[in-house]
């Protein structure tokens, strides 16, 4: 396989070398060198999707149970798992060292992009009294979940008591922002004239109630 007194090889099988060389005399001399066993490298994968949102927690999780070393440290909640939980503001790339069983390394690059949040603009908390309604909307989002459990955009509120309505809202990434109005109910009052007897008067005299 070749005339340098080195060689490098990277087999993927058991495998014996025979090597023959010849002194300044013609004298030929041999040796064997077998490569008993050769270990897997690791193969691992990144089953999560890359792309995350803004400032948002996310896990990125890798196949196997191979040792895992992360770096930079930057945003990571570990640096030595196979599952990591990544908080980012910016894009980042990661550099991954994985080590098997076997001590064989394998090294890939992890690539985050990171997708903003939507921005929600939602009425401000309000006061009505009790029997009235509210009503009210929210844009930023192209979906949007309340707490109540409807999905609309636009509501007509008619609580009995005092109420915070959460929304969470979603843009095209399904990145989400939560917003919230609190809705305060007063109690009504019913207004009643009382008068201590039925009482007659001329235009203009002054009467008591």
């Amino acid at each position: 396989v070749g005339l340098s007194s080195t060689y490098s090889t990277i087999p993927h099988a058991a495998t014996s070398y025979i090597v023959a060389g010849i002194d300044d005399r013609n004298c030929i001399g041999r040796d064997t060198v077998d490569v008993i066993f050769v270990n897997e490298p690791p193969t691992d994968t990144i089953l999560s999707s890359t792309d995350i949102c803004y400032n948002t927690p996310t896990e990125i999780r890798t196949t196997g149970r191979n040792h895992c070393y992360w770096y930079p440290q930057t945003g990571l909640s570990n640096i030595s798992d196979s599952s990591v939980t990544i908080t980012l503001t910016e894009d980042m790339e990661y550099q991954l060292v994985i080590t098997n069983e076997y001590g064989c390394v394998d090294t890939m690059t992890v690539p985050i992009h990171v997708n903003p949040v939507p921005v929600l603009s939602l009425s401000r908390d309000t006061v009505i009294c009790k029997g009235n309604s509210f009503s009210f909307r929210v844009t930023g989002g192209i979906s949007y979940d309340w707490n109540d459990g409807t999905h609309n955009d636009f509501m007509t509120v008619t609580p009995d008591t005092t109420t915070t309505y959460i929304v969470t809202g979603y843009n095209e990434y399904h990145c989400a922002t939560i917003d919230s109005i609190t809705v305060r109910v007063l109690p009504r009052f019913d207004l009643s004239i009382i008068a201590s007897q039925d009482t007659f008067c001329f235009a203009g005299d002054p009467i008591t109630l």
